[in-house]
């Protein structure tokens, strides 16, 4: 039975009929979170990396799945496909992958920003290294190390190129710049999703290596040595 078939079959009262549908297209949300790790970078055979890891990537074709699972499930009982349009697959895709899309994202901003900037956040803090938590629910100690993290890194931020600084303050929304999802900083910047992901890695790298050996990396040094004392 088409899908097509089994929809209609599940709105005339069928309730049975949704869980073969998607039964059916289970094959398409698994195929959809490959291509997206896939342009995303986390299908690699660099297991040293603990973003491409086989563990870690199995947790997240899982999620992925799940969210894809979610995206299917709330279009067929929202009632707005239309078979005149197209095949049932054709109108689902486009929708299973941008939910993908936007939760790698979410998650590639918080990984690839943590890993590449060496954990600037102390304690291995869960928030984003560049934005830093409400301080109000810190110590003195704490606010004043996370200020001069922030202040020497905008000394390093300053020294890339013109578009890097644009890739990346758009990216993360600091030192002025809006915060852009792909979809948006892929219009400013006239590249394709994948191009924005490229090009904000490569720039992620090009600030690590003026992390290196800078004022920056002396100063959080410096301090761990001191908290751990």
């Amino acid at each position: 039975m088409t899908n097509e078939e089994l929809l209609q079959q599940y709105k005339d009262g069928d309730a049975s009929a949704l869980e073969q549908l998607y039964e059916q297209n289970v094959g398409l949300i698994k195929r959809t979170a490959e291509k997206c790790l896939m342009d995303f970078g986390y299908l690699s055979k660099d297991t040293t990396t603990p973003w491409k890891a086989a563990s870690y990537v199995d947790e997240l074709r899982q999620e992925l799945c799940g969210e894809g699972a979610l995206v299917f499930l709330n279009e067929i009982q929202s009632g707005t496909y239309d078979p005149s349009q197209g095949k049932l697959t054709t109108y689902l895709y486009p929708y299973i992958k941008g939910a993908m899309y936007r939760w790698l994202e979410k998650q590639r901003n918080e990984i690839v920003h943590t890993v590449s900037v060496c954990d600037l956040m102390p304690n291995g803090a869960e928030n984003e290294p560049i934005e830093f938590p409400d301080m109000q629910s810190q110590s003195v100690d704490q606010i004043v190390y996370q200020k001069i993290c922030f202040e020497l890194l905008r000394d390093i931020f300053d020294q890339l190129s013109e578009k890097d600084r644009s890739i990346l303050g758009h990216t993360f929304g600091v030192y002025g710049y809006k915060k852009y999802t792909l979809d948006e900083l892929g219009l400013k910047e006239i590249l394709t999703v994948d191009g924005v992901i490229k090009a904000r890695d490569a720039a992620l790298l090009r600030l690590q290596k003026l992390y290196d050996g800078s004022q920056l990396q002396l100063w959080i040094s410096v301090y761990r040595i001191l908290s751990a004392l």
